[in-house]
């Protein structure tokens, strides 16, 4: 029989358990990195041969599944133990530390696999199931809950120690010092921009520079940076004919809001978003001609300035200058009205 003999496991709190792959039927409790007791023996045969004061023994970590896998750990053993023999070397009592929680690897239950190697063989046993909790107050839950109790936790707050305290104080007081440094770093740039709309000068902070502005009280984050001012910006230029249309548009609107007309070609008139080709085709349209026509009259009239709205008889003189100049506008005024690529 090369086995050695699991005689005790102890731990804090244990319960029954309904399936564990090596037949076992009791699961222990134990909290992580904290010691629980696991007792071992040598076989018969082997005791008088062989001793735990002799005889290298080691633990590893296995997953309660039917593979029995083994858990790993980069840096580190995932199960720490301690042996203490017993004096004729015939028993040992191990120490064990479990370093991984079983939350972490999916609520798992750990097995743990003791070899001690004699001679050129080696003798095998595997613990009982255990479950690694993170905090003592899971394991006293369960033994309240077992004896049928409420487990009430103990609620209160450990004392800040003094250096605790003073960095909360120092943290608070950063933060105050930051945000008045904030305000006053606007306060000087608005003053900037009301005395002057020129680029405001480098703030370098390493050199006595009597044009450079003061340092904020206090920034962890305090860099030399070049500031600007925002100087206004002159109003974009308007083409005389964007005003004229503009103009129109406005015109054509409190005429129709003055007379409480809802007259459809006057409300696409002034609609500011019409192309100035389409509303120039929609005011030289027949139908719409003469409603803008009476529209111009009564304005005139409004205003006390008469316009003149008969015919005159055309000049039958082929060198009138009335007459050269009356053809030079009207074709410029009708390459304006055609002209599709007029830009507004």
């Amino acid at each position: 029989m090369n086995k050695l003999i699991l005689k005790n496991q102890i731990s804090k709190y244990s319960e029954k358990l309904e399936k564990s792959q090596l037949g076992n039927t009791k699961l222990h409790y134990v909290v992580k990195n904290t010691p629980f007791e696991i007792q071992l023996a040598l076989p018969a045969h082997c005791a008088g041969n062989f001793s735990f004061h002799t005889c290298y023994l080691e633990a590893t970590l296995h997953y309660d599944l039917p593979s029995l896998k083994e858990i790993t750990l980069v840096n580190q053993n995932p199960v720490k133990f301690e042996v203490l023999p017993h004096e004729d070397g015939s028993e040992c009592k191990v120490l064990v530390r479990v370093q991984v929680l079983s939350n972490h690897y999916e609520k798992s239950n750990f097995l743990i696999k003791f070899r001690l190697y004699v001679g050129n063989a080696y003798l095998d046993i595997f613990s009982e199931p255990v479950k690694c909790v993170s905090k003592v107050n899971q394991i006293r839950k369960k033994i309240a809950e077992k004896n049928g109790k409420i487990y009430k936790t103990n609620s209160r707050k450990r004392p800040r120690s003094e250096t605790a305290i003073f960095e909360n104080s120092m943290g608070m007081i950063k933060e105050a010092l930051e945000k008045n440094s904030f305000l006053l770093t606007q306060l000087v740039q608005a003053q900037n921009f009301n005395n002057a709309a020129t680029p405001a000068p480098v703030v370098n902070y390493n050199t006595n520079n009597s044009t450079s502005y003061a340092p904020p009280l206090y920034n962890s984050d305090m860099v030399p940076q070049q500031t600007y001012v925002a100087v206004p910006q002159p109003p974009a230029k308007v083409s005389p004919e964007k005003r004229f249309e503009n103009a129109f548009t406005e015109l054509v609107a409190a005429y129709s809001d003055l007379n409480k007309k809802n007259n459809p070609v006057f409300t696409n008139l002034s609609d500011t978003c019409m192309p100035p080709t389409k509303r120039r085709k929609l005011v030289s349209a027949p139908q719409n001609n003469e409603q803008v026509k009476k529209m111009l009259v009564d304005i005139s009239n409004d205003v006390g300035v008469e316009l003149e709205t008969k015919e005159k008889t055309a000049c039958d003189s082929s060198n009138c200058q009335y007459k050269l100049e009356l053809e030079q506008i009207s074709n410029m005024y009708m390459d304006v009205l055609i002209n599709d690529t007029v830009m507004m």
